[in-house]
């Protein structure tokens, strides 16, 4: 059969994140090497545009493209014949003129992008009209003051909670994912599921537990939600571990919870995180 193996640093964060964060994939990060998921979502929204629709905005990009190379040629010659002549106010004129030319040709792509970002490129004109009077009368619409806007999924969870792909590679000394061997990019493959006792403690009474055992948490809201505590046990051990307990363990939950539901369910989610079933691959 397979080897036991533990699962790799970035297995193991995404795995509690899945846990303390609700839909953790539409959220990016900020640090360098971030942007797999948004990636992705960038990469589905091409492919569900028509390709005429993205022929149309290549052909309109490279018309301006075209044009601004044809100006640019025609310039640069101009202003070798006025450097040769020593007309420094013919060269002052032609500098001026390319600048609009560059300029005109980073409106015409700028106007192109939009466009097909909106839906445009691809469109009917009628269409494509009736869009910008949408527009048009969308400005003109009063904007209320102090309104609040959208409210995020993830207002109220902390900012380090984003999938691995999304934090700085490598992540800086002491972090989880270095804790447990993703690699500092020094060497090639150095990345590790070497164990250690600074893992251990992390596990026991790291930041990713209270994560997880925050009141806001995804796992903590689904067991709140559940009826009583049979359906409770059984929503944290699919949960945490995908499969329903068996009978031994769930005599043992239900003491857990008889004690004291709120810190009962803290003391079974985190004795099911730190089980090998959690962090081995079978």
């Amino acid at each position: 059969g397979p080897k036991l193996r533990r699962m790799s640093a970035e297995q193991l964060w995404d795995s509690y994140v899945a846990l303390a964060l609700p839909e953790p994939d539409g959220r990016e990060g900020s640090g360098r090497g971030r942007g797999g998921y948004a990636a992705r979502e960038r990469v589905e929204k091409l492919r569900a545009r028509p390709a005429e629709g993205i022929l149309a905005q290549a052909m309109a990009i490279g018309a301006a493209e075209d044009q601004y190379q044809a100006a640019n040629t025609r310039i640069r010659e101009e202003m070798r014949v006025a450097q040769e002549a020593g007309d420094n106010a013919k060269l002052k004129t032609l500098r001026a003129e390319m600048n609009a030319a560059n300029k005109e040709r980073q409106e015409a792509v700028r106007a192109a992008n939009e466009m097909a970002a909106q839906g445009g490129m691809g469109m009917s004109m009628m269409d494509m009209m009736a869009m910008k009077r949408q527009e048009e009368a969308a400005k003109d619409q009063p904007k209320g003051k102090g309104e609040p806007g959208p409210k995020s999924p993830w207002d109220g969870y902390g900012g380090h909670l984003v999938r691995a792909s999304e934090l700085p590679q490598p992540a800086p000394g002491g972090h989880f994912l270095r804790e447990f061997g993703q690699s500092d990019r020094e060497l090639i493959e150095n990345s590790h599921t070497d164990t250690s006792v600074s893992q251990a403690l992390s596990l026991l009474n790291g930041p990713v537990s209270r994560d997880v055992m925050n009141g806001k948490s995804v796992v903590k809201q689904a067991v709140a939600a559940a009826g009583d505590d049979d359906a409770k046990i059984d929503t944290l051990f699919l949960a945490v571990l995908a499969r329903e307990p068996n009978e031994r363990q769930r005599e043992l939950a239900r003491a857990q919870l008889a004690r004291d539901p709120e810190k009962g369910t803290d003391n079974l989610i985190w004795a099911l995180m730190n089980t090998s079933e959690f962090a081995f691959v079978k």
